[in-house]
């Protein structure tokens, strides 16, 4: 009986409004949650300001982000590299039923068109975005938010920012709501390392007491 309660409180929590569930990427509310970029951002930005809660749109406060993929005349600095990426961690899975996407409103808000919001299961892979679970073109069209929304919730780790060829990532904030998961995260290559590590020491000592 009590199984039985606790898998329809599930069920329950996942259906709710995205409004009612918890930004997981906020590291304010989810501890685990880290942020990752290219490069240690530019003009005080850094990679962690989008995961701070604070959406404020202007760059002058704390909490923004932003890195150029451009040279002079609008030209990649390095043609052959992978374009600039910022990506959060959520520190396991989670069922995301919606992102947020925050505009700089104080200028260069049309700075991120062309840029691709994308969620992931496992790290991303920026050299083939076709494993991501969801892509999506940023284009400013005059708010201060793009909304995604999704009517089956997707089952993510990572939710990512990369810049197009000519582009630029600069942002105040990315929200992602969702609840925690049933679906076990996969091991990154290092966990895996260790776990096989403890096993050989595990059967090490046995042996030994044998």
């Amino acid at each position: 009986m009590r199984t039985r309660f606790l898998a329809l409180l599930g069920i329950l929590v996942a259906a709710a409004p995205a409004s009612a569930q918890t930004n997981v990427a906020d590291y304010n509310l989810n501890p685990l949650s880290r942020a990752y970029a290219s490069d240690s951002g530019n003009y005080g930005g850094k990679p962690s300001g989008p995961i701070n809660g604070n959406t404020n749109p202007y760059y002058a406060y704390d909490g923004n982000f932003q890195h150029s993929g451009t040279g002079s005349g609008g030209v990649q600095l390095d043609p052959t590299a992978v374009d600039p990426w910022w990506y959060v961690d959520l520190g396991s899975n989670y069922d995301v039923s919606q992102m947020k996407f925050y505009y700089r409103l104080d200028c260069c808000s049309t700075q991120n068109d062309g840029d691709v919001l994308r969620l992931w299961s496992s790290l991303p892979n920026f050299n083939d975005p076709s494993s991501a679970l969801f892509s999506a073109t940023l284009n400013w069209s005059g708010s201060s938010t793009d909304v995604f929304t999704f009517g089956a919730p997707i089952t993510a780790r990572y939710a990512s920012v990369q810049a197009d060829r000519d582009g630029a990532i600069v942002f105040p904030e990315l929200e992602v709501y969702g609840v925690p998961s049933t679906v076990v995260a996969t091991p990154e290559p290092a966990s895996l390392v260790l776990l096989a590590t403890g096993f050989a020491g595990l059967a090490a000592v046995t042996r030994r007491k044998r």
